[in-house]
């Protein structure tokens, strides 16, 4: 790549990270204000830095194939909802979609 390449790269990562955390994430926090009023609160930026469990919704096969992962990484993509039972007399993709 070439200097301008990579300055333009550069720039577009900046703007991608402002635009993510200045509007996307302001957003999210208006909608978690009004769903949770007079809570105190921590900032969203705050809640991804301490995440203690990652879930991962895509398939090994069809990203980066089966590699070792940390503990707290689930990769639950695999799994499909109408397998599970929550308990008897539930179901519970009928559940979800309700």
């Amino acid at each position: 790549m070439s200097f301008f390449e990579r300055l333009l790269s550069t720039y577009y990562m900046w703007e991608t990270l402002q635009f993510r955390n200045n509007i996307l994430v302001g957003r999210a926090e208006e909608i978690w204000g009004k769903h949770f009023p007079g809570e105190s609160k921590t900032t969203i930026l705050e809640l991804e830095k301490n995440a203690s469990l990652a879930l991962s919704f895509g398939h090994p096969h069809l990203t980066d194939g089966w590699k070792p992962t940390m503990p707290n990484y689930v990769q639950i993509g695999k799994y499909s909802i109408e397998r599970l039972n929550c308990h008897q007399g539930c179901d519970c993709f009928r559940t979800l979609q309700e």
